[in-house]
């Protein structure tokens, strides 16, 4: 429970970081992902949520449930949701993430987000669909253009691995993960 209370507490503050979390069952993901943007909202940040489709599906009905008027969160731009499929396949070419197109997808997403003063904080799984995918190389990349795109716009990002997914075997791809992150949750 005090490793929980310690990621919650990130939650509440977690300006202009990159974290990632290795979460061992969508229901503890979701509950990351649901205070992580509640806090956000909670403080006027700007919540960019680029989820699976049953992660999104899940995190709107129980932001519902506290008592979130989505749709007034939504047409005010300060909750969206993208289909992390989508998004991904929106900038990547022949099995590679194309910076350029990541950057005009994704990056004016995030800077649009940000030119309205308000701190943004995304969560984004498209770097699990591309570990599902069997594209380590593409990963690693991607958690890159994430760290440049911070170079040039200050947004939080929270990044998500199924823990099940990695075995003993994947030590290097999980240490080259961890480097691209401020913090391992």
């Amino acid at each position: 429970m005090q490793q929980l209370l310690s990621k919650l507490s990130w939650f509440e503050n977690p300006k202009n970081n990159h974290i990632v979390e290795y979460y061992p069952s969508d229901d503890i993901l979701i509950r990351y992902i649901r205070q992580y943007i509640i806090d956000g909202l909670n403080k006027g940040d700007i919540c960019i949520i680029i989820g699976e489709t049953k992660h999104n599906k899940e995190v709107k009905h129980q932001i519902i449930a506290k008592g979130y008027d989505i749709q007034k969160l939504a047409k005010s731009q300060q909750l969206i949701f993208l289909d992390a499929r989508e998004t991904l396949d929106s900038f990547m070419e022949k099995g590679r993430p194309n910076k350029d197109l990541f950057l005009k997808n994704v990056g004016r997403k995030i800077q649009s987000a940000v030119v309205t003063g308000s701190h943004v904080r995304a969560f984004g799984s498209m770097v699990a669909l591309l570990w599902r995918d069997g594209n380590p190389e593409a990963v690693v990349q991607l958690e890159k253009y994430w760290n440049d795109l911070a170079e040039i716009v200050d947004f939080s990002l929270f990044c998500a691995y199924p823990s099940e997914e990695f075995s003993g075997n994947d030590d290097y791809w999980v240490r080259s993960i961890n480097r691209c992150h401020a913090m391992t949750i």
